[in-house]
């Protein structure tokens, strides 16, 4: 995936545009919801990530997708194998070591997350299910913008690509 490819890919997610990744998955785009690209490391891995806000609204518990694909830097083929399918559970899941989803900040008065369900869709793309932390009861969605990041590791535990990413809850 070359530059122009990619900004024509998110210029058509912003416009709302439905794009086929694979047979399987079908992405929209939120207008609330945004990304940043990190620069490319040629000896890593290329992370792209999109958030769809779901039912992630201000005073809910509500779900929120954020489905990322993973390409070698290299070769621009997807990483496949990062991990299988992870059953929902809605009081939390650990995510595989290879995978790492960090809370930058959070909306006012808002709190952290807790991933409940790991999709692997094939081809190098992942959807990982989030919702307010399970650990405080009383936590919500709050207005506002959570930024995010997710790492992915090799085998050796180190960070071979990264994407920083918003979540824009109404």
């Amino acid at each position: 995936m070359n530059t122009i490819v990619m900004r024509n890919w998110r210029q058509l997610l912003a416009a709302g545009v439905a794009l086929t990744l694979t047979a399987a998955l079908l992405l929209t785009a939120q207008t609330n919801a945004s990304a940043v690209v990190a620069p490319k490391n040629v000896t890593g891995f290329e992370v792209d990530t999109e958030v769809n806000g779901g039912l992630a609204f201000a005073n809910t518990k509500g779900i929120a997708h954020i489905t990322f694909l993973v390409t070698n830097a290299r070769t621009q083929r997807p990483v496949t194998g990062l991990s299988g399918d992870i059953p929902t559970d809605n009081g939390g899941i650990s995510l595989p070591a290879k995978i790492v989803l960090s809370n930058l900040t959070v909306g006012p008065g808002g709190c952290g997350v807790t991933p409940t369900r790991l999709s692997n869709h094939g081809d190098g793309v992942y959807r990982i299910v989030v919702i307010p932390n399970v650990n405080a009861p009383t936590c919500t969605w709050e207005s506002g913008d959570y930024l995010y990041t997710l790492h992915i590791k090799n085998g050796a535990g180190v960070v071979v690509g990264s994407d920083l990413f918003k979540l824009s809850v109404p």
